[in-house]
C-alpha cells in the first residue's frame, strides 16, 4: 500500500461479508480481488492495530492481506 492509499471496510450489495478495499477511487478493488465498490466517503478505515477479524462477518482473504487476521491457524 502506498502512503496515500486508504484501506477501508465495505460490503457490496451482493456480498455476504465485509471486504477491505484500497484507495479512494470511484471503483476501488477489494484486497481479495473478488469485488469492486465505489468509495463515497465515510467508510470506516482499516486499522490493523485495533481491528480484528470476525468469523462469518469479514472476508478472510481481505483481512489477511490487510494485516487484520492474526495467527497462522486462522
Amino acid at each position: 500500500m502506498s502512503d496515500d492509499e486508504t484501506r477501508w471496510w465495505g460490503k457490496p450489495l451482493d456480498a455476504r461479508v465485509y471486504h477491505v478495499f484500497e484507495g479512494e477511487h470511484p471503483l476501488a478493488k477489494s484486497l481479495c480481488g473478488s469485488w469492486s465498490m465505489g468509495y463515497v466517503g465515510g467508510e470506516p478505515e482499516v486499522d490493523p492495530e485495533s481491528d480484528t477479524y470476525r468469523e462469518g462477518e469479514d472476508c478472510k482473504a481481505s483481512s489477511r492481506k490487510a494485516g487484520v487476521l492474526a495467527g497462522e491457524n486462522e
